[in-house]
């Protein structure tokens, strides 16, 4: 037998098709910058059996003396994604989590079958929204700007979330593999104290292995010392957990564990760290009252809701579930803090260490950047659509003039399409309300902007407080296409996206043929007009397609947003006139003041 070790880190990847060794060569990274050494450890390092590494005696004493293995159990899924026919489509598998949902919701008589039909369809159109952004992100990559797939992160979150939760050979096969990898480190290093570090996906599969380590009745015939290495854990580090939704729509998961049977020796030191802008990691409340407050379960896990850590660190969505790892100041708090909480120095290299904070710039970045980029999309429509135009009727507008014009109509479209779409994203008539006060506000500034008298900015600007008639085609045509498209999508919800192009195609066709049947002769070809008209109209409805996945980003996703939602619908039926505080797509019907 090996000698022992004092302490065994142990990483638990998460989501996609992960390469071996590579989680815990990461945290060994973290392990390392936190003593001041180089890693310089290659994958093939840890090919050894067990996979477990020890490292040389050129690094930092306080680095010797720790171990570090990985539970890998993305082999599980990539097997059945291999043999095929078994996951279910992304877009039926929302359908039953819709389900769920509705089961409980129903029972508080406070949705309709058409307002989950509208959910589904408002979430079938945000799965589109992330197959076009991942397409543009191919296109960024390309270009050497920015590249992250997206479509693929929330494809594996999906699937492998489906194979833990529901195929039940493949989650008791994952259970195995943790148990086994546990039993091997405890076996060459029976007194070393073991930590996890898990990320995703991985914080559920490691809360289950600790429970059934807990709960497991053992049959005669299981092998002796089957669970003796529970006794030595001391810490749990999840990332971007998304251990709380797995407790309100998958709670039987959970149920078969009604108290500990088997305990660590000491409580468990758990830290939970989840970034605002990530859609897959969350606060875990939940689990505190689960796991924690529970009598049944006191003493084994210390778990506060001060270890509970929230920020804003990372500015892009779905990037940001992935950012954990290289965020140094996420590692040292819980190194510090938890793995060399009882080490003196020289182990500690500092007297204390900080939590993670939020940086000032991530929530300007993150809510301001993507509506600026969503109005630089329209820009650009009505950029080659106005250029297209002056072509065809021989105008030549300076460059302010130019700029005006595509100015007030990227506002003007922009503001319709707010005013539109939000009914569709909330029942909260403050902001329907918002919706209409923008599109008011982009007609207010439409004359203004393309505004073409002599006399300044102030009188450009004094403009702006009365239509002249050349303006009124454009805004009556806004106004038509925002009456037809509000009452359209009442109507027909499940028409999506429809509702709103139609009619703004068909507009954008009569003002066309409006204003170019007065083009004087000689004038230009026409067909460069179609392909800029075709051009604008797809533009605008990429920018709707994508306004409808940022505004339900920023206002149901972070923050757990959508989780509080799923717990007020999907756990105990709530007293009768009960509404919800949060105004999801179709949030309760109440009779309440403001409800929506």
């Amino acid at each position: 037998m090996s000698e022992p070790r004092k302490k065994v880190i142990v990483a638990v990847h998460g989501i996609g098709d992960q390469i071996k060794y590579s989680t815990p060569q990461t945290v060994l990274s973290r392990f390392c910058e936190y003593h001041g050494a180089v890693a310089a450890v290659p994958l093939g390092s840890f090919h050894n059996p067990g996979g477990i590494l020890t490292l040389t005696a050129d690094y930092p004493p306080a680095l010797q003396e720790l171990v570090f293995t990985e539970v890998y159990w993305a082999g599980v899924p990539r097997k059945v994604v291999t043999e095929g026919h078994e996951l279910e489509g992304t877009q039926p598998w929302v359908r039953t989590l819709i389900g769920r949902v509705q089961r409980g919701a129903m029972t508080k008589e406070d949705l309709s079958n058409r307002d989950f039909a509208m959910i589904e369809q408002v979430l079938k159109e945000m799965l589109e929204s992330i197959s076009v952004l991942d397409r543009v992100f191919y296109l960024t990559g390309r270009m050497g700007i920015f590249s992250f797939d997206l479509d693929g992160v929330l494809r594996d979150f999906l699937g492998d979330v489906q194979i833990v939760t529901e195929f039940k050979d493949s989650s008791r096969e994952i259970l195995e593999i943790f148990n086994q990898q546990l039993g091997t480190v405890h076996q060459q290093y029976p007194d070393a104290d073991i930590y996890f570090i898990a990320h995703s996906e991985g914080t559920v599969v490691t809360l289950l292995g600790l429970l059934h380590a807990m709960c497991d009745r053992i049959a005669p015939e299981s092998p002796a010392g089957l669970y003796d290495w529970l006794q030595n854990v001391r810490g749990l580090m999840t990332i971007g957990s998304p251990i709380d939704k797995h407790l309100t729509l998958w709670p039987e998961l959970f149920l078969p564990f009604k108290a500990a049977l088997r305990r660590p020796r000491q409580a468990i030191d758990w830290r939970n760290y989840f970034d605002y802008g990530d859609p897959i990691g969350f606060e875990l409340d939940e689990a505190r009252q689960w796991f924690v407050e529970d009598p049944a379960w006191k003493g084994v896990f210390n778990f506060t809701p001060d270890d509970d850590r929230g920020f804003s660190r990372y500015p892009f969505p779905g990037k940001a579930h992935n950012d954990y790892w290289q965020d140094q100041a996420v590692f040292q708090h819980f190194i510090h803090g938890v793995v060399h909480k009882e080490d003196a120095p020289p182990v500690k290299v500092a007297s204390s260490v900080p939590p993670p904070a939020s940086r000032w710039w991530t929530p300007v970045v993150s809510w301001l950047g993507p509506y600026l980029a969503l109005l630089a999309v329209l820009f650009c429509g009505a950029f080659v659509l106005h250029k297209a135009a002056d072509a065809y009727t021989k105008a030549s507008p300076g460059v302010p003039a130019l700029f005006g014009d595509v100015a007030g109509i990227t506002l003007l479209v922009a503001g319709l399409t707010v005013m539109v779409r939000i009914p569709r994203l909330s029942r909260r008539w403050a902001w329907r309300f918002l919706g209409i006060a923008l599109f008011l506000l982009s007609v207010a500034a439409f004359p203004g902007l393309t505004c073409k008298t002599g006399g300044g900015f102030w009188t450009c600007l004094s403009s702006s407080f009365r239509l002249r008639l050349d303006d009124l085609g454009l805004v009556g045509l806004a106004l038509v296409v925002a009456g037809a498209s509000w009452t359209w999508s009442l109507l027909r919800p499940k028409h999506g996206m429809r509702a709103l192009l139609i009619p703004g195609l068909l507009a954008t066709a009569v003002y066309l043929s409006v204003y170019l049947a007065g083009a004087p002769s000689p004038h230009g070809d026409l067909w460069p007009v179609f392909l800029a008209g075709g051009l604008f109209v797809y533009l605008w409805w990429l920018s709707a397609l994508l306004f409808d996945l940022v505004f339900v980003w920023h206002r149901y996703i972070r923050r757990s947003g959508e989780l509080k939602y799923l717990r007020s619908h999907a756990a105990a039926p709530a007293s009768p006139g009960q509404s919800s505080k949060l105004g999801l797509p179709l949030a309760p019907r109440t009779s309440s003041p403001g409800a929506a």
